[in-house]
């Protein structure tokens, strides 16, 4: 539907999301497809807030030799385009290994888990003097 760079302005950030979201209800909507990776929480709650029908998250692939955003961004576009009818009748997309979030709750006590295992792992150090 769109193909562009957005500034990492919160401000433009916003309003391109204002935008895209109006321009979609004129095509029934819209669907997105995003790399998992540890920052991204914000951009998949404002896709869920503009009224994305779809939102996939993928675990990315082998990466290539010459990577690039513009790269990733136009494969992933590829590979969201090459699935829409199948993820329009709920059915499982091809080619993707993709992945479901855990919610807040569950992003929590994951965290929390992760750091007291990082905890037994260090080694622990005392001060006898």
């Amino acid at each position: 539907m769109q193909k562009g760079q957005v500034n990492t302005n919160h401000a433009e950030v916003d309003d391109f999301f204002v935008a895209f979201a109006k321009k979609a209800r004129k095509h029934r909507g819209y669907m997105a497809i995003v790399e998992v990776c540890g920052f991204n929480d914000w951009l998949l709650e404002k896709l869920a807030k503009t009224e994305c029908s779809e939102i996939v998250v993928i675990q990315p692939g082998n990466s290539a030799a010459h990577k690039t955003d513009k790269r990733d961004a136009n494969t992933l576009g590829e590979l969201l385009w090459n699935n829409r009818k199948r993820l329009q009748g709920g059915q499982r997309p091809n080619g993707i290994r993709r992945i479901f979030p855990a919610d807040p709750e569950d992003a929590q006590v994951r965290q929390l888990a992760n750091f007291r295992q990082h905890l037994i792992r260090v080694p622990f150090k005392t001060s006898l003097t």
